[in-house]
């Protein structure tokens, strides 16, 4: 990847280190493959030419997993699988991208490239960092292999991650020297005014839009709390909410593990933040105002809390809309955590609309009140906030709608079940969910009486005749149910792991065959033999249908491509080393494949040729799906990534929502849109379900993205 000096000037030594208080050395006393330098928002890399392609890649799959990941520019990296063109995630100020990729350059050209990168972003340190040598001198100490690199990390856990990158990469103990900023103390709770808080904390992370504090326990709570029974409702221990606080105030926000800390005293700690606000979220000269709609019309109630939060100042009102996104979260799995909307705002009513100190008969009416608007707020929050970005929109065009739970077991399958406007999930135990197409919540559970549905593998919803009927595939068997009555209307006794309609067929994959079915009859038409293949994945582009799966015994694994008329055999040619899980044709002229070997590799429909492959999972991708010009993948590292359809470069990553592997995704058209509609206005949900037992919904803004929209 190229960079280029752009108009901007170089950072000064004062942004050197922002948001990273924590500074150390790693000495190098023997010869390490990689030389790095992190500095501010930017991490250069340059590889040892004479590092062996093993380390090259190595490195890089460790190296990846930093955000701050600038530029890579070797001999040999071009060649390697883990290098990806679209690498750069962040650039320090001054530089910009250009899409160029550096041809080979001999070893002493590539040194003093990267160290005129180093010297124009940034020379010298600041001077409360001692003794940390030069980031010029780091970078020529480290390419002879001698001296220390210097490294900034934002807490002791990406510290603890940096070294344990390099000590896989390099099979060497690091030697440390710790070079740590002494951390100041400072109070979040009683002392300071929202507004002093987030000076603060931008000065640890610049850009934040509410407290560290309050982010980082509703992520986690997002991740971990929402099907907790009780969630806000149920006291925590007071002696570990007071230690935690404790840690947070001497400075040791960014170290706490929030994972080793019970959610009710995560939850807590929220709840005691907000109430000891100098300045209540609602603020005090407006109680009256807000308490006065709990009599208003319920017609009127939405407009005159819209009006009135349009009054809070932007800090609070920011704040209170991510804690009510939260919150509303919460209340869409009452069906599990018990938390209703009217249960969530006794709870959280008295920490964000303070009331004042009245006489006990008065007090218990306005506390009623006050319960009753915040109740309100919570219910009509998508109305409330519907022109607001939350902290989770990942970019212009997807942002985190749900998390929902309820399933026990982990979720196999999802489809979409357009005549009831719902979407259906099944868990390996049998179970069914149905979830509202476009609400995205809760509607009912069951499971088909009598019939074998465990260890679901595939769904899919088909019109037959007047009705629409539901296909499920399992390892035992497949069933066909009326959506409408849940009535099955035939079981085949075959084991089935994926299945696609074809014109007025379905194609059913299953042990070293595929399966084809009249539509309409549920008579089998013809078999398609492979021997020895688990068929598991299919895709259907033009007048040709894709198979792939699983050879068994068999090093490389093989895409089989078949006439859709005749059924006949046209072309097959090797794919993966590894069991193949899914196919997606994008665009009409590429296939895009995925495997067990961590790889995403994309074909040319017409002449089978493989365009690109792209390595960027770590370890099993289980899907792909397309939306638009985009195309999400899922795997085993619980991440969900978006990829440019057309130039295959990634631009998203989601992650730390689902907190196992993430097994499907399913785009839908979530709502038929009124005429009357603004043009940005969004009715598409991407779906996906995972091993963790919970379905997340991401909302798609259809304009950006130029899908269809339909409208009435």
């Amino acid at each position: 990847m190229h960079l280029t000096r752009g108009s901007a000037s170089a950072p000064s030594s004062n942004s050197f280190g922002g948001g990273y208080p924590f500074a150390f050395q790693i000495g190098l006393s023997v010869e390490l493959p990689v030389t790095l330098a992190l500095f501010s928002d930017a991490l250069i890399v340059c590889t040892r030419q004479s590092a062996s392609h093993h380390h090259h890649t190595r490195c890089l799959n460790l190296l990846f997993k930093c955000k701050r990941l600038v530029a890579t520019d070797t001999q040999d990296l071009t060649k390697a699988p883990t290098f990806q063109v679209d690498c750069i995630q962040s650039l320090p100020e001054g530089w910009q991208q250009t899409t160029e990729t550096i041809s080979v350059v001999p070893p002493m050209e590539r040194r003093l490239w990267v160290n005129a990168a180093l010297q124009v972003t940034q020379e010298e340190p600041p001077e409360n960092y001692v003794s940390v040598p030069s980031a010029l001198a780091a970078a020529t100490a480290a390419e002879a292999a001698v001296g220390a690199v210097t490294f900034l990390a934002a807490s002791e856990v990406e510290k603890s991650a940096w070294l344990h990158a390099f000590t896989t990469a390099t099979k060497f103990i690091p030697v440390v020297v710790n070079l740590e900023k002494k951390k100041k103390s400072f109070e979040y709770f009683g002392k300071h005014a929202l507004d002093d808080i987030l000076a603060h904390d931008r000065a640890l992370q610049p850009g934040v839009q509410i407290p560290i504090l309050v982010k980082r326990i509703l992520h986690h709570l997002i991740s971990n709390g929402l099907k907790e029974e009780g969630i806000f409702r149920l006291a925590a221990d007071m002696e570990q909410i007071e230690n935690v606080k404790k840690q947070i105030d001497e400075g040791k926000l960014l170290d706490l593990n929030l994972s080793s800390i019970d959610v009710h005293v995560l939850s807590g700690i929220l709840k005691q933040f907000l109430r000891e606000l100098p300045s209540s979220l609602l603020p005090d000269h407006m109680f009256k105002e807000f308490t006065a709609v709990a009599e208003e019309e319920p017609d009127k109630i939405v407009s005159q809390l819209a009006a009135l939060i349009e009054g809070v100042p932007f800090n609070e009102r920011v704040l209170l809309r991510e804690v009510f996104a939260f919150l509303y979260q919460i209340a869409c799995n009452n069906h599990v955590n018990h938390m209703t909307f009217e249960n969530l705002s006794i709870v959280v009513a008295p920490n964000i609309l303070k009331t004042p100190v009245l006489d006990p008969m008065e007090q218990l009416v306005v506390s009623d009140k006050v319960n009753s608007v915040v109740s309100a707020m919570l219910k009509d929050y998508t109305l409330l906030f519907k022109e607001s970005k939350t902290a989770d929109s990942v970019l212009d065009f997807v942002t985190f709608k749900r998390k929902l739970f309820g399933h026990e077991r982990s979720v196999s399958a999802i489809a979409h079940v357009p005549s009831l406007g719902q979407v259906w999930s099944i868990d390996s135990s049998g179970v069914f969910y149905q979830w509202n197409a476009e609400t995205c919540l809760y509607n009912s559970t069951f499971t088909i009486k009598d019939v074998q549905t465990r260890y679901a593998t595939c769904m899919m919803t088909q019109a037959s005749h007047d009705d629409e009927v539901l296909w499920v595939g399992s390892q035992t068997n497949v069933v066909i149910v009326n959506v409408a009555t849940r009535e099955v209307i035939k079981q085949i006794a075959t084991p089935v792991f994926c299945m696609i309609s074809v014109g007025d067929e379905v194609w059913c994959g299953t042990d070293n065959c595929v399966l084809v079915f009249d539509s309409k009859s549920y008579e089998k038409k013809d078999t398609l033999e492979l021997s020895n293949v688990m068929v598991m994945c299919m895709a259907q582009t033009g007048d040709s249908v894709w198979v792939a799966g699983n050879k068994q015994r068999c090093a490389d694994q093989e895409i089989h491509v078949y006439d859709r008329e005749t059924h006949e055999k046209r072309h097959s040619f090797k794919a993966h080393l590894k069991k193949i899980n899914a196919l997606c044709v994008v665009r009409g002229s590429t296939v895009w494949s995925c495997s067990d070997d961590g790889t995403i590799c994309i074909w040319d429909a017409a002449s089978y040729t493989r365009l690109d492959k792209l390595v960027r999972h770590e370890g099993i991708v289980y899907n792909l799906a397309v939306l638009g010009k985009y195309v999400w993948s899922c795997g085993w590292d619980k991440k969900i990534m978006i990829w440019h359809a057309k130039s295959y470069r990634r631009v998203a990553v989601l992650q730390g929502y689902h907190t196992d592997a993430v097994s499907t995704i399913l785009p839908i058209v979530s709502s038929v849109v009124p005429s009357s509609a603004k043009e940005d206005a969004s009715e598409w949900h991407v779906w996906s379900a995972a091993h963790d037992t919970a379905v997340c919904v991401w909302e798609v803004n259809a304009s950006r993205l130029n899908l269809p929209r339909y409208r009435v």
